[in-house]
């Protein structure tokens, strides 16, 4: 008989412990996922790589950093882009699909180095998540 109620309490038990166990799993895989996900700092001592995406005016690139893991993702013609910034100076012959190489001017505000020329685009398009002066802009291929 008391082997009888043991076994009873045993497995009455079992299910309160598989959920209890799959709680701490589902937090462990959820503070991991967090952890594996973190941005980089941006630094602007360091040579960051990247592609235009898209341009708008008057002087704004829409940059998918290949280097870091700064910025956000952002769609742009039906197509997801992850670790996208924008760059509100770049120069005229940099054009869509370029590679780049640039550093980042993370002290200030990224108005002050956008060029003030007249802008005939009519639909503009959507503002990155980040957007930053750069210096050293160079094409790269």
């Amino acid at each position: 008989m008391f082997f009888s109620q043991s076994y009873k309490l045993i497995n009455q038990s079992l299910p309160i412990m598989n959920i209890t166990k799959r709680v701490i799993a589902a937090c462990c895989l959820f503070n991991l996922l967090i952890l594996a996900c973190k941005k980089d700092d941006l630094n602007s001592n360091r040579l960051y790589r990247g592609e235009v995406v898209a341009k708008y005016c008057p002087s704004t690139a829409i940059v998918r950093v290949t280097n870091a893991n700064i910025g956000g993702t952002r769609t742009i013609n039906q197509q997801e882009y992850p670790n996208i910034i924008g760059i509100s100076n770049c120069p005229d012959e940099i054009n869509t699909g370029s590679s780049i190489s640039f550093y980042l001017d993370v002290s200030g505000d990224f108005t002050t180095c956008q060029a003030v020329v007249p802008c005939l685009q009519v639909a503009p398009m959507p503002q990155p998540i980040d957007t930053y002066c750069s210096r050293d802009l160079m094409k790269t291929n």
